[in-house]
């Protein structure tokens, strides 16, 4: 049997929290919903639980000039085998699946045809229909709004065919009759709306359908009746999951047993070998066998239900579909009354269970484990899970484990050819004067100190520990893991057991069935990672001095900040010379898997002294690894790393920005970093500027050709920033003999640069999704008591994006002032109503005193000089203090007025004011003149918040 829910919902944006209780007390196989009016702001998971795979098609993404109203959606029982047939779908408003049952396959066709709809968007609808039921033997399914209530249909038995048709001039009507012909297709739905006629419609070409009437999802529309269409004589065919394996559940593991076991082992025979690969296979072996021993299994199922069904609920749901089955079978009116009463019976407990839960989530604040709450929010944000069919160099899966190996053969396409591993024989000059390391001992202390600040919330990775389990057992664990960790440092060889990663693919964008829009997140094991940080601590303050000053990505008292400050300063000084400035945004393709081993230990030794033992243990940490895909339990064949850093590590990233520190040498223009971002931008006076921006291109191919590195050339492009028109934007730069595009605004980490750095797009950008994000909150929070709980959500996801480098974009202008305030504004106004506090708290003033939440513009200038007190005490990339100058005057008068202790330069237009580095300097001289808390810039961090509340308190 296959149930098929439908109904025209109507708008369904302010029923998010209906539908999914309602959902949850069914249990369709398929459920298609017409007119939802969703748009990307709003996730499928705040209608659905995990249960289903949800398939949309909003009209923001189709081709029909409106915005609001229409859109589609299918959810499939994730059991069920299925896929979406994208290829089918034109630009009207259907949505295509192809449902595999275990005789033939279903292609189920949901369509919205509004009344308004052009003639041609019909003809290319129904011609698409035709060219399907004709041209396959498969079954098909249409159904959905049609809008023909002037069309006529007589029920007969076990179907509906057109009892009137004329030939009028009704195309749509014209063009239905026909695909009722070719397709030799029955119009199953009976149901009528309240003053007769049918506007939703089921056609197919499959007998044995039933059409009943059934309780809706969302409020009823009296001009569509929901219906449940039951199909019989199918057997769906259902995807594998790999549930049948019991795993070890360490939260009810006895930890004294464990304790006092390992304590009464001798650590130093056990792990005697001097070969580390054995010591540490000893070491997982003893401690298997004590956790085997303290440790009971459980299943690892997947819950049909959420984890807060009571079990009462769950008995009466199983009695509900029980009794809903024997109706649906024997037709028995005393069977619909047993199941009436169960289903407000089950409404009635789902609602007191979904309460009880909401509130001890909200509690969880309260209490210290905020761990509930923030679970909460995320399953409401989660994305789409992976399809059941899977594509990939037209190759395709619908087996688990074919699937897993699809993505490993995609993750590992990006690899170069094995390496190699580097001798040590290598030739290279030691230089006298560059300091050296051989050798590490790591001391118990670091060891212990590690252990006991492990994350308890992290998972296991391939060795199935668990850090929370590690972390109970830091006293016990610290000495086999010292003997461990110094032998692997001493012999240069890095353990094979902790070389093995777990990749979980993540969709990015683009089609969720086609592999190639999924990036990999890699899972190592915990014991692994902890040496790694043991072993960074040292290299980076070994190399930290060496690395260019133009890097800002994982480099301590740097960020995106210090780079965009760096950036922007420059661009703004030139702006006030009226001088144009070309920069040139490049692309590394796939740059931390293309690492060639081999070149970055020749580096590592010749340009930062990491020398002996030391290096054979990176060379052997870094060769020979392997990963495994993991989807729904099931695990691809191992592929061996050939190149790259490890992902998820902690090392990874430092030695990649070692191995690219050389990239900017000797080059004449200016250049910044991150990480693998790189910008190459230059003052242009004339054309020869140009010229040489483009001998910086021509040496960075150089350096990507001599260490087997990328450039996406169709990434890469020019941004001009320029106020005049005459700023050589035309000039052909070129990367591998291909000319590079010409953009007029760009994001830099996160940030819309336009031409003439007005930061009108990014004020834009982030109204639009901030005022999005508002409209998430209020859903999920409908049922939060305290309006604390909500405030806590819009300072992690509203206001820290409006306030993410906001010392490089602050406004200065009123008009975007206001417009940014006005996102808090609505927010409160939001939570005014939500509480019943609208009589009482009518102004945004009242409002924000009364949730105690600070304006916008006083957050920023809060930032500003935070910002500002970082770089003048070098917590903040020490490089930016002398874009800084102090205001020393000719004489000290008895009685100065004007206490300026920054120097401000002269501005030749009023853009040149908007320099961050300009604009922080005044703020701190305006508030200095202004206040008497200032004494001096020694005391500013201490006395900032006072000077706040005092800014308040006159607002």
């Amino acid at each position: 049997m296959l149930y098929i829910f439908y109904q025209n919902v109507n708008r369904i944006r302010s029923k998010t929290q209906e539908i999914y209780k309602n959902v949850l007390a069914e249990n369709y196989d398929i459920i298609c919903l017409t007119e939802t009016n969703l748009n990307s702001s709003v996730n499928s998971h705040e209608l659905f639980d995990s249960r289903y795979n949800v398939f949309r098609r909003d009209r923001e993404s189709s081709s029909n000039h409106k915005v609001d109203g229409g859109g589609l959606l299918i959810a499939v029982d994730k059991r069920i085998l299925v896929e979406r047939r994208k290829v089918f779908e034109t630009c009207a408003e259907d949505l295509w699946l192809t449902v595999h049952t275990d005789t033939c396959k279903i292609n189920i066709c949901l369509v919205y045809l509004p009344p308004d709809g052009s003639s041609a968007t019909l003809e290319t609808f129904f011609e698409r229909c035709c060219d399907i039921v004709t041209n396959s033997d498969e079954k098909i399914i249409f159904l959905g709004d049609f809008n023909m209530p002037n069309l006529t249909w007589s029920q007969i038995p076990g179907s509906a065919t057109l009892s009137h048709f004329a030939k009028t001039k009704n195309k749509k009507s014209d063009l239905l009759f026909e695909l009722l012909s070719l397709g030799s297709l029955n119009q199953y739905n009976h149901l009528t709306k309240y003053d007769g006629g049918t506007l939703d419609l089921f056609l197919s070409n499959i007998s044995n359908i039933d059409i009943s009437k059934c309780a809706p999802l969302s409020r009823e529309d009296k001009h569509h009746p929901p219906f449940l269409a039951t199909i019989g004589c199918l057997q769906t065919l259902y995807v594998q999951n790999n549930t049948n394996n019991k795993v070890l559940n360490f939260r009810k593991c006895n930890i004294e047993k464990c304790k006092a076991s390992l304590q009464s082992i001798d650590w130093q025979k056990e792990l005697s070998s001097p070969d580390v690969n054995m010591c540490l296979e000893s070491f997982y072996r003893i401690l298997n066998v004590i956790i085997t021993e303290n440790t009971p299994y459980k299943k690892d199922d997947t819950h049909i239900y959420p984890i807060w069904f009571s079990d009462s609920l769950k008995r009466a749901l199983s009695e509900k579909h029980k009794y809903h089955k024997k109706y649906k079978k024997y037709k028995n009116p005393r069977d619909y009354d047993t199941f009436s009463m169960l289903r407000s019976r089950v409404k009635k407990m789902l609602n007191d269970c979904y309460e009880g839960f909401v509130n001890g989530v909200e509690d969880s604040l309260n209490s210290g484990n905020c761990k509930p709450f923030w679970s909460f929010v995320k399953s409401k944000r989660c994305t789409a899970s992976i399809p059941q069919n899977m594509h990939y160099a037209n190759k395709s899966s619908s087996n688990p484990i074919e699937t897993c190996n699809l993505f490993s053969d995609f993750f590992g396409s990006v690899y170069d050819s094995d390496s190699g591993q580097v001798s040590e024989q290598t030739n290279c000059f030691d230089d006298p004067g560059m300091p050296a390391i051989h050798s590490l001992v790591l001391t118990r202390n670091e060891i212990l100190c590690k252990l006991r600040n492990l994350d308890p919330n992290k998972g296991p990775g391939p060795d199935k520990l668990p850090s929370q389990f590690i972390k109970l057992l830091a006293d016990e664990l610290v000495i086999p893991l010292e003997i461990i960790y110094n032998k692997s440092l001493s012999s240069g060889v890095f353990p094979d057991l902790w070389k093995r990663a777990y990749i979980i693919p993540i969709h990015k964008s683009g089609p969720c069935e086609m592999c190639d829009n999924y990036r990999p997140i890699s899972i190592l094991s915990c014991l692994a990672k902890l040496f790694e940080q043991l072993v960074y601590n040292y290299i980076y303050s070994h190399v930290q001095h060496l690395i260019t000053e133009k890097q800002h990505g994982f480099i301590k008292s740097k960020s995106t900040v210090t780079n965009l400050l760096e950036y922007v300063h420059y661009i703004h000084v030139s702006l006030n010379d009226k001088t144009p400035i070309h920069s040139i945004y490049t692309d590394f393709r796939k740059a931390f898997d293309k690492v060639n081993h081999s070149i970055l230990i020749y580096k590592l030794k010749l340009q930062f002294g990491i020398r002996g033992s030391l290096l054979r243990w990176i060379s052997a940490y870094l060769g020979n690894r392997s990963q495994l895909v993991a989807i729904r339990g099931f695990l691809s064949a191992p592929l061996r790393v050939t190149s790259g850093v490890p992902q998820g590590s902690h090392l990874g990233p430092l030695l990649f920005v070692l191995f690219i520190n050389d990239l900017i040498e000797g080059m004449d223009s200016n250049c910044l970093l991150y990480a693998d971002d790189l910008k190459i931008f230059r003052r242009i006076k004339d054309s020869n500027d140009c010229q040489y921006l483009q001998n910086d291109l021509q040496q960075l191919t150089k350096w990507c050709k001599d260490n087997r590195m990328y450039l996406n050339t169709s990434k890469c492009f020019l941004m001009s920033f320029s106020t005049t028109k005459y700023d050589y934007a035309d000039y052909p730069y070129k990367i591998n003999g291909e000319r590079l595009q010409k953009v007029d605004q760009v994001k830099d980490l996160g940030v819309l640069l336009d031409r003439e750095l007005s930061f009108r797009p990014h004020y834009e950008y982030l109204i639009s999704s901030c005022n999005k994000m508002i409209g998430f909150l209020s859903r999920i929070g409908k049922d939060f008591r305290n309006p604390r709980s909500l405030i806590l959500l819009y300072y992690s996801f509203i206001r820290s994006k409006l306030e993410y480098c906001a010392v490089i974009w602050t406004p200065f202008y009123q008009v975007h002032i206001d417009a940014i305030e006005r996102v808090q504004a609505r927010f409160l106004r939001m939570l005014t109503y939500r509480y019943g506090l609208k009589y009482t708290q009518r102004s945004y003033l009242s409002r924000r005193l009364h949730f105690k939440v600070s304006t916008l513009e006083n957050r920023r200038t809060e930032i500003m000089l935070t910002t500002l007190h970082k770089i003048l005490h070098s917590t903040l990339c020490t490089t930016l203090a002398s874009t800084l100058n102090l205001n020393i005057p000719n004489s000290r008068p008895r009685a100065a007025k004007n206490r300026n202790t920054f120097h401000l330069p002269a501005c030749k237009s009023l853009r040149a004011q908007h320099d961050p580095f300009i604009h922080m300097r005044r703020l701190y001289n305006n508030l200095n003149n202004r206040l008497d808390i200032f004494v001096g810039l020694n005391r500013f961090r201490s006395q900032i918040r006072n000077m706040f509340k005092n800014l308040q308190k006159e607002s």
